[in-house]
């Protein structure tokens, strides 16, 4: 077997900064689909509209007066929207987020009984791939929508919102992939159907082959059984012994983390670290002794629903890291 990395060029290095459980404000990923919008704090508002008994537009300090509350949870990229199927293990990280819960500014508008989604959209405007021009949007069940961890963020890792994260004010969506914690918040719209927007009728839909062979789509919403090596590094000469170490993550908490070093031939139990809140698990497997040679490592976590990580084919599917031990 060639003993060559199959990671995208930019895995190993982000990886090796993911080593804390905490990731800084400085290394969490950053993708915008419709460039930086300038947002002044002192003018911003939230509209708080649609299926709902008492309507609301909050300022910024007028939202603060709710009750506060913080969630530690890991933070997932989907990965492009044009190539749904790529793996992007270093765009994710651990943080504290920090603010309001949406449930409790749900709960002053009052939705109707026929409610079932709320619609997000942020301040970014714009054009993406020759569509009419509209700001980012995106949808979530209501159900989720009031679930205690999600929240109307306005700090990360204690520390205010900067506007390259979304600031002042960032829609936070634990166990859904980024792509639905919307950015530069500045409405929220609850109603019985799904948002027109371009990023939940045209991208960020899973094709799904139904038993039958007809296809069906799905929202890209809730985070897959993932995980990521962090250690030790791509091209790494580990000796005659090795430890295998990173993080796996999912909706669901991650029940089992097994770890391969022959490809994907054979798999052993690793060692894992039980969930707190919703933040990533750790996961170590340490091998005494290994032949000289290549050796490719894998990941594969399996949550307590039952899923497991793919090998290839899928934004979660696992990603090798080829190591050597000398003669």
């Amino acid at each position: 077997m060639a003993c060559v990395a199959r990671q995208p060029p930019d895995a190993p290095h982000k990886a090796h900064k993911l080593a804390g459980f905490l990731t800084s404000e400085e290394d969490l990923f950053i993708k915008t689909h419709l460039g930086e919008p300038n947002v002044d704090v002192a003018s911003w508002r939230l509209s708080v509209s649609g299926h709902v008994e008492q309507p609301l537009s909050l300022s910024f300090d007028e939202l603060l007066q709710f009750p506060q509350a913080k969630v530690t949870a890991f933070h997932k990229c989907a990965g492009s929207p044009l190539f749904p199927l790529a793996p992007t293990p270093g765009d994710v990280g651990n943080v504290v987020w920090s603010g309001v819960r949406l449930s409790d500014v749900l709960d002053a508008v009052r939705p109707h009984r026929d409610a079932a989604l709320v619609w997000s959209s942020g301040q970014d405007f714009g054009s993406y791939r020759g569509a009419d021009p509209q700001h980012f949007g995106k949808d979530l069940p209501l159900e989720r929508a009031r679930r205690p961890e999600v929240l109307l963020a306005t700090h990360l890792n204690g520390e205010p919102l900067t506007r390259r994260h979304g600031g002042p004010v960032r829609l936070v969506v634990p166990g859904f992939y980024a792509t639905n914690s919307v950015k530069w918040l500045h409405s929220l719209r609850v109603a019985t159907e799904r948002s027109p927007s371009i990023f939940t009728t045209k991208y960020y839909n899973d094709r799904i082959e139904r038993p039958d062979g007809t296809i069906a789509t799905a929202p890209v919403w809730a985070i897959a059984p993932d995980s990521v090596i962090i250690s030790p590094l791509p091209g790494a000469d580990c000796g005659g012994s090795v430890v295998v170490s990173g993080w796996a993550w999912s909706d669901e908490e991650i029940a089992t983390v097994e770890v391969s070093l022959d490809g994907g031939r054979s798999w052993q139990a690793a060692r894992l670290d039980a969930r707190e809140a919703y933040s990533w698990q750790a996961f170590r497997l340490d091998v005494t002794s290994l032949p000289s040679g290549c050796h490719r490592a894998l990941s594969r976590a399996t949550d307590r629903a039952g899923r497991v990580q793919p090998i290839t084919g899928a934004r979660n599917a696992s990603v090798p890291v080829d190591i050597m031990v000398s003669e």
